[in-house]
């Protein structure tokens, strides 16, 4: 097996090359849509203060906003399921 062409993924759908920059443009858009970002800073990393391979899954406080300021149950966008779940 050839696994670089196994993993080819683009190679093997018509247009691959379109989909980075459209979906980059359709972030850029949703961000001016909801007012720098809705919330969110581009260039921002939001996982700042978490340290790398460390597992959060049994220290972590309910209801504490972690990552640089999510907080679950944050609205994203305008829909009703469009919120932080994290």
């Amino acid at each position: 097996m050839d696994m670089d062409l196994a993993y080819a993924n683009g190679a093997f759908i018509a247009g691959a090359e379109s989909f980075p920059p459209r979906w980059a443009a359709q972030a850029a858009a949703f961000r001016a849509a909801c007012g720098v970002g809705g919330g969110l800073e581009e260039g921002r990393a939001y996982s700042a203060g978490l340290e790398e391979g460390r597992a959060y899954g049994g220290g972590l406080e309910e209801g504490r906003a972690y990552g640089g300021g999510l907080e679950e149950g944050r609205a994203y966008g305008p829909g009703a399921r469009e919120k932080f779940d994290l």
